[in-house]
């Protein structure tokens, strides 16, 4: 496996939006990766967490 995945859609946001339009998004046939940001305080910043969608659970998993 290659270091870098390709997808057609990256959602920014894990909400119930974000998470509603990458279903939608996978239900087309298309790829998705879901751009999750995690910050417990403002004063940490912010993380980024990569996740894919499993389009054929609309389950999302851990990007590799």
């Amino acid at each position: 496996m290659s270091a870098t995945q390709r997808f057609d859609v990256v959602v920014l946001g894990s909400g119930p939006g974000g998470y509603r339009a990458a279903v939608l998004a996978a239900a087309r046939g298309l790829s998705v990766a879901i751009a999750r940001f995690n910050h417990p305080s403002r004063a940490e910043g912010i993380g980024l967490a990569g996740e894919s969608l499993d389009a054929r659970r609309g389950l999302p998993q851990a990007a590799e």
